[in-house]
């Protein structure tokens, strides 16, 4: 099932996280595959990674679909945070590493989507998904699902005008092994500080793209409504204020935030 990946990290330098790294060249999965390890034993810092998934996944189950060989598709196991209070911050986390990456390595300006869209010109680049087994009310297995489109070109974006790709924006294509390499050892820092009690708030505050602007919230069930956004609650909730002047906190769980031209 599994075989050396297509392409080698040179520059990895992380202590636990890619140790190990397994690779399958199509998957339905990577986050089900390697929930299913974790269940069975896999150790923190195992990470999947595919070249092709038919069943990928982004947030509230909308699918996510690369051509094969476009892209980085890859799901980390990540040691439970240090209390369960904490969870809720995850894809803030990720989506700060992620950012940080394409700054420190390919010199570009991401912003943040809340929670946890990666954006490159207002366009997205990347998705995360995180997804855990729990017991009672504490995370036994914490698995974040990462897809960032590399090399894609304009072509497979026909149906998504709202995506692009690093080629896209930087105008030539990008080296997959190294890019993850330093995509893993960025993750294993941020997540190194987070684990000793670093807030991810200010990091994100800093390259978010909704904060003071109208927004269309979309309820799972109901009609959406329109708000602004405000700011973050220390829980990663979104606080938005109703046309109305009401103040409340959204749950990512529970709504899909869009920009109000």
């Amino acid at each position: 099932m599994f075989e050396p990946p297509p392409y080698t990290l040179p520059n990895l330098t992380t202590r636990w996280l890619g140790q190990p790294l397994f690779f399958t060249r199509e998957v339905d999965s990577t986050n089900r595959l390697l929930r299913e390890m974790a269940r069975e034993g896999a150790t923190s810092g195992t990470v999947i990674l595919t070249e092709y998934q038919h069943l990928g996944r982004g947030r509230q189950g909308r699918g996510w679909n690369a051509p094969p060989g476009s892209s980085l598709l890859l799901s980390i196991l990540l040691p439970p945070p240090t209390s369960s209070e904490r969870y809720p911050l995850l894809p803030l986390v990720l989506a700060v590493a992620v950012a940080r990456t394409l700054e420190n390595h390919l010199a570009l300006e991401p912003a943040i989507k809340w929670p946890n869209d990666v954006l490159l010109g207002q366009r997205k680049c990347c998705g995360i998904l995180v997804e855990s087994d729990w017991t009672g009310n504490v995370p036994t297995s914490v698995v974040a699902g990462i897809g960032l489109n590399v090399n894609q070109e304009v072509d497979a974006f026909e149906t998504l005008p709202e995506a692009t790709s690093l080629r896209l924006v930087r105008g030539t294509g990008v080296e997959r092994g190294p890019l993850l390499a330093e995509l893993l050892n960025e993750t294993e820092r941020t997540y190194d500080t987070f684990q000793k009690g670093w807030e991810p708030h200010e990091a994100w505050r800093k390259r978010a793209t909704l904060l003071g602007q109208p927004i269309l919230v979309q309820p799972a069930q109901g009609a959406p409504w329109r708000a602004t956004a405000l700011d973050l609650s220390p829980d990663g909730r979104l606080l938005v204020q109703r046309e109305d002047g009401q103040q409340e906190q959204v749950l990512a769980a529970d709504v899909s935030i869009r920009f109000e031209p």
